[in-house]
């Protein structure tokens, strides 16, 4: 009952902010603003059915490439940080956040890969690096949604007519201003992911769920140190950003490439 009524408390918050955006670029590309709760099923369920039914050619994501980890690593192998999921005192972010984190991402991703045609496919994480966010996170919101916008444009300068973008809803104002009155501004950060570098991240999802599964990884303060340290081994390495990069390789661009 308690999962139902925050999950219900969730989608009014975001419906009264507006989750659900679509801006015209002068091109004629469409594009398509989904706005999310991080820590809310409800939104990532609505990421999924919004790339079901729009089926872009491109994706664009609130990450960054210091963040690809986030799309690799699912909600299996998360697990709540607070020490009593009924105690009052416990924060609401750390009771729910991290168990689910970004989970639009994943079910988006998962989407696009399942309906969206192979040959144009382009993923694109249009975030700023988390690295710069952190240094003044505070002062950060108009910086990331220029950030975000101009790599949607760019995507769209690149030939793509039907864009998703799921961000978190309070990017939606900003980015959509800025998708309006956008003159060609470059990027800051981005990385733009091909057909065949989604194929690799795809995989990567799959070698988790095989080589870490989520049973034995619920399983692992049962299991001897040894295999334990082993499986937390395994889910560092395959979820680990710059490892990632690497196995990308040429399938995966920066915006000055």
């Amino acid at each position: 009952m308690e999962d139902m009524l925050y999950e219900l408390a969730v989608c009014k918050d975001l419906q009264e902010t507006g989750i659900l955006r679509t801006v015209v670029l002068a091109d004629g590309t469409n594009v398509t603003l989904v706005g999310g709760n991080h820590a809310s099923k409800a939104s990532a369920l609505f990421a999924e059915t919004i790339v079901f039914s729009v089926q872009p050619s491109a994706l664009v994501l609130e990450l960054c490439s210091e963040r690809a980890g986030v799309l690799i690593q699912g909600n299996g192998h998360r697990q709540s940080r607070a020490k009593s999921w009924m105690n009052p005192d416990e924060p609401e972010w750390l009771r729910r956040q991290y168990a689910t984190y970004a989970d639009e991402t994943r079910r988006a991703f998962r989407a696009f890969m399942k309906y969206s045609k192979p040959a144009c496919r382009l993923l694109v994480f249009a975030d700023m690096k988390a690295s710069v966010v952190e240094h003044d996170i505070e002062n950060m919101q108009e910086r990331r949604d220029a950030n975000l916008a101009a790599n949607i444009y760019r995507t769209a300068r690149l030939g793509h007519k039907k864009i998703v973008a799921v961000l978190g809803a309070n990017h939606l104002d900003g980015v959509a201003r800025e998708l309006e009155s956008m003159q060609g501004t470059k990027p800051e950060h981005g990385l733009y992911i091909s057909a065949s570098g989604c194929e690799i991240l795809r995989e990567r999802q799959k070698k988790l769920a095989k080589k870490v599964s989520v049973k034995r990884w619920r399983q692992k303060d049962t299991l001897p140190n040894r295999d334990r340290d082993e499986l937390k081994r395994r889910l560092r390495v395959l979820c680990n950003p710059e490892k990632i990069w690497n196995s990308l390789g040429k399938h995966a661009l920066e915006p000055g490439s």
